[in-house]
This record gives structure tokens, sequence and C-alpha cells, in this order.
């Protein structure tokens, strides 16, 4: 069984939807949004389900009465980061902390409902649809530094500023955490969702008792890995920037009555239990302990909801990022 969020979803999300003129490359590819409800419980990290939609209308913002409140339109287009390459990048709002959300699939209404508290960016990294590609394999430095130009373009151009809310789902979540290492004094919060935290492949695989061959054989079958390394290389704690974690907690793989799918790897380690529900629980564990070392305080909110309705336009998902915002906007 397969887990979400590791580095092997490095391909995940590479489809653009009613982002700028940008047409979708990977129709299917993108998450799809269900709002989630709070649900009653009691300690631990509070856990969300999936409830009907509440009623909005695009530019009209956060659900308040009186006439439509239109959003600005900061930066639309293409930039260039070198190499004959590009990225496209649209920012909406005005204001700050600039939310800068990587991946170019999320709905139009999400991205909406976020500008009209604050700048927000959206950007595709150069290997997903509506960017050009690099020659050779992707690496987190090129990642980085094509975040670096691109900041850069967005302020002499459009005048956007930081601090920045770094914000990303699955694989993004690594490339999000990156920039915050790199810009640790721009950085005013972390949104990390459903996304496992970095750990030594090899080193969790041969603890978990398979063979250095079959270990070896994953590893230098996923280029990914490489890219895991050169974040493990970065890490450094964070403790004064505000990091929150979603976790989706429904194994769509996952069948009591099959044994072999009670079993799952992340970054070489595997998982095991006696139900889903379990397993589940142990993944959201292990996302916790892990991003701790970042930030102890760091705050996980855990959904019922598969992996690829995490990042959708939900309440709760807009909630946690202008949680976020405010508190950069309030903390000395």
């Amino acid at each position: 069984m397969s887990v979400r969020g590791s580095f092997g979803a490095l391909a995940i999300g590479v489809a653009m939807v009613a982002i700028g003129g940008c047409s979708s490359s990977t129709p299917g590819a993108s998450p799809s949004p269900i709002p989630l409800a709070p649900s009653p419980g009691t300690g631990g990290p509070p856990t969300v389900t999936p409830d009907s939609p509440s009623p909005s209308t695009s530019g009209t913002g956060s659900g308040t009465s009186g006439a439509p409140k239109q959003v600005t339109i900061a930066f639309d287009g293409r930039i260039d980061v070198g190499d004959g390459r590009h990225v496209e990048a649209r920012c909406d709002g005005v204001g700050t902390p600039t939310i800068l959300i990587e991946g170019d699939f999320w709905k139009f209404d999400f991205i909406d409902r976020l500008a009209h508290s604050t700048t927000t960016c959206v950007y595709g990294r150069y290997d997903t649809g509506s960017a050009s590609p690099a020659p050779g394999e992707p690496t987190m430095p090129t990642y980085t530094a094509d975040v670096d130009t691109l900041l850069a373009t967005l302020h002499r151009e459009a005048g956007i500023e930081g601090p920045y809310v770094f914000v990303g789902w699955s694989f993004g979540g690594h490339l999000a955490l990156a920039n915050a290492l790199t810009h640790p004094d721009d950085t005013a919060g972390l949104v990390i969702l459903d996304t496992d935290f970095d750990t030594d492949f090899l080193a969790e695989c041969r603890d978990s008792g398979r063979t250095d061959a079959d270990c070896h054989g994953e590893y230098d079958g996923d280029p990914a890995y490489a890219i895991a390394a050169e974040v493990r290389a970065m890490l450094r704690p964070l403790p004064a920037v505000p990091l929150r974690l979603v976790t989706s907690l429904h194994l769509p793989d996952c069948d009591p009555a099959r044994p072999d799918s009670l079993r799952a790897g992340i970054m070489g380690r595997t998982v095991e239990a006696q139900d889903c529900a379990t397993l589940a629980t142990k993944i959201a564990d292990l996302q916790l302990k892990g991003w701790r070392t970042i930030n102890p305080a760091v705050e996980q909110t855990r959904v019922e909801t598969d992996h690829d309705v995490v990042a959708g336009a939900t309440d709760q998902v807009v909630g946690i990022i202008l949680d976020v915002v405010e508190l950069a906007r309030t903390t000395p």
C-alpha cells in the first residue's frame, strides 16, 4: 500500500484549474474539494469530517452580506527563471503577509477566499504542466532558486512583499519547508497539507527488516528520494515559525479483508495495524512526530477524508491558513 504525501507523490497534482489563463495539462490529477465541518471531540488534534457545501459566490468574500467585493489581480503571467525556463504565477489581493502556494491545480474559490484577506500567490514548479522543464532530474536547489527569482520578480514588478506564509500539499509540503528554510527571516508561517516528514529512507528501510537490495532497488528507482536527501541536508528547527499540519485519516486502498493493505510504507519505514483506523492514526502520529522536529509547537488537524481532498477549498483549510496570517499580523 502506498502512502500519500511522501516523495513518491512527486508527480501528483499538475493540472491547472481556473487559475489565470493556463489550461489543464493532466485532467483528474487535482484534489477534489469537499468542505469539511468540525466534529465534536475531546483532547488531541482536532478532527473534521466531510459535510455538505456551504453556499458561496466567487468574488463575494467569506460569506458576508452586501455588495460583492472584488479582489485585485496583482500579477498574472510568466516569470523567466533562467536557462530558457519559466514558471507561471498569479497573485490576487493586497496586504501582508503574502501567502505563497505551490501547485497550479487549486480551485478558484479556494484562492479567492484567501485573497480577500491578504495577497495570495500561486505558482507551478518547473516540472509541472504550466511551467517549462529543466534538463536532467529535478533538484531541490533548482526549486528553491526558482522561488528566489519568483519572489524577486513579484517584488520588482508588482510590489509584492514578504513576509510569507508558505503553503504546500503532498510533495508541495516539502517545497514549502525548503522555502521556509531558505528564507527563515521572511517566513511568517508554514501550512503543511498531508505531507510525510523527510527521513533517511535507506536507514529506515533497513531498520524495518528489508534487505539492502530491496531498499536500494526502491531508492534508486525513484529520483525523488535524492531530493529528500537534499531537504534533510537543509533541516534545522524553526521554533519561531508558526507551523500548522493537516493530516488525512481516510486510506482508500485500505481494506480489512485484505491483510496486505493494512501495511503502509512511509519514507522507508513500514507501518502495520490490525484495522484501517489504527493504521491511519499511526501514520498521523508519525507525521506529527516528524514535523515536531521543525517546531515542537506544531498544531495538527486530522481530517476524515482521503489525501486527494485535503488540499481542497474547505472552510477548515482556509481558516487554518488565515489563522496563521492573523497571527503574523498580531505578533510583534
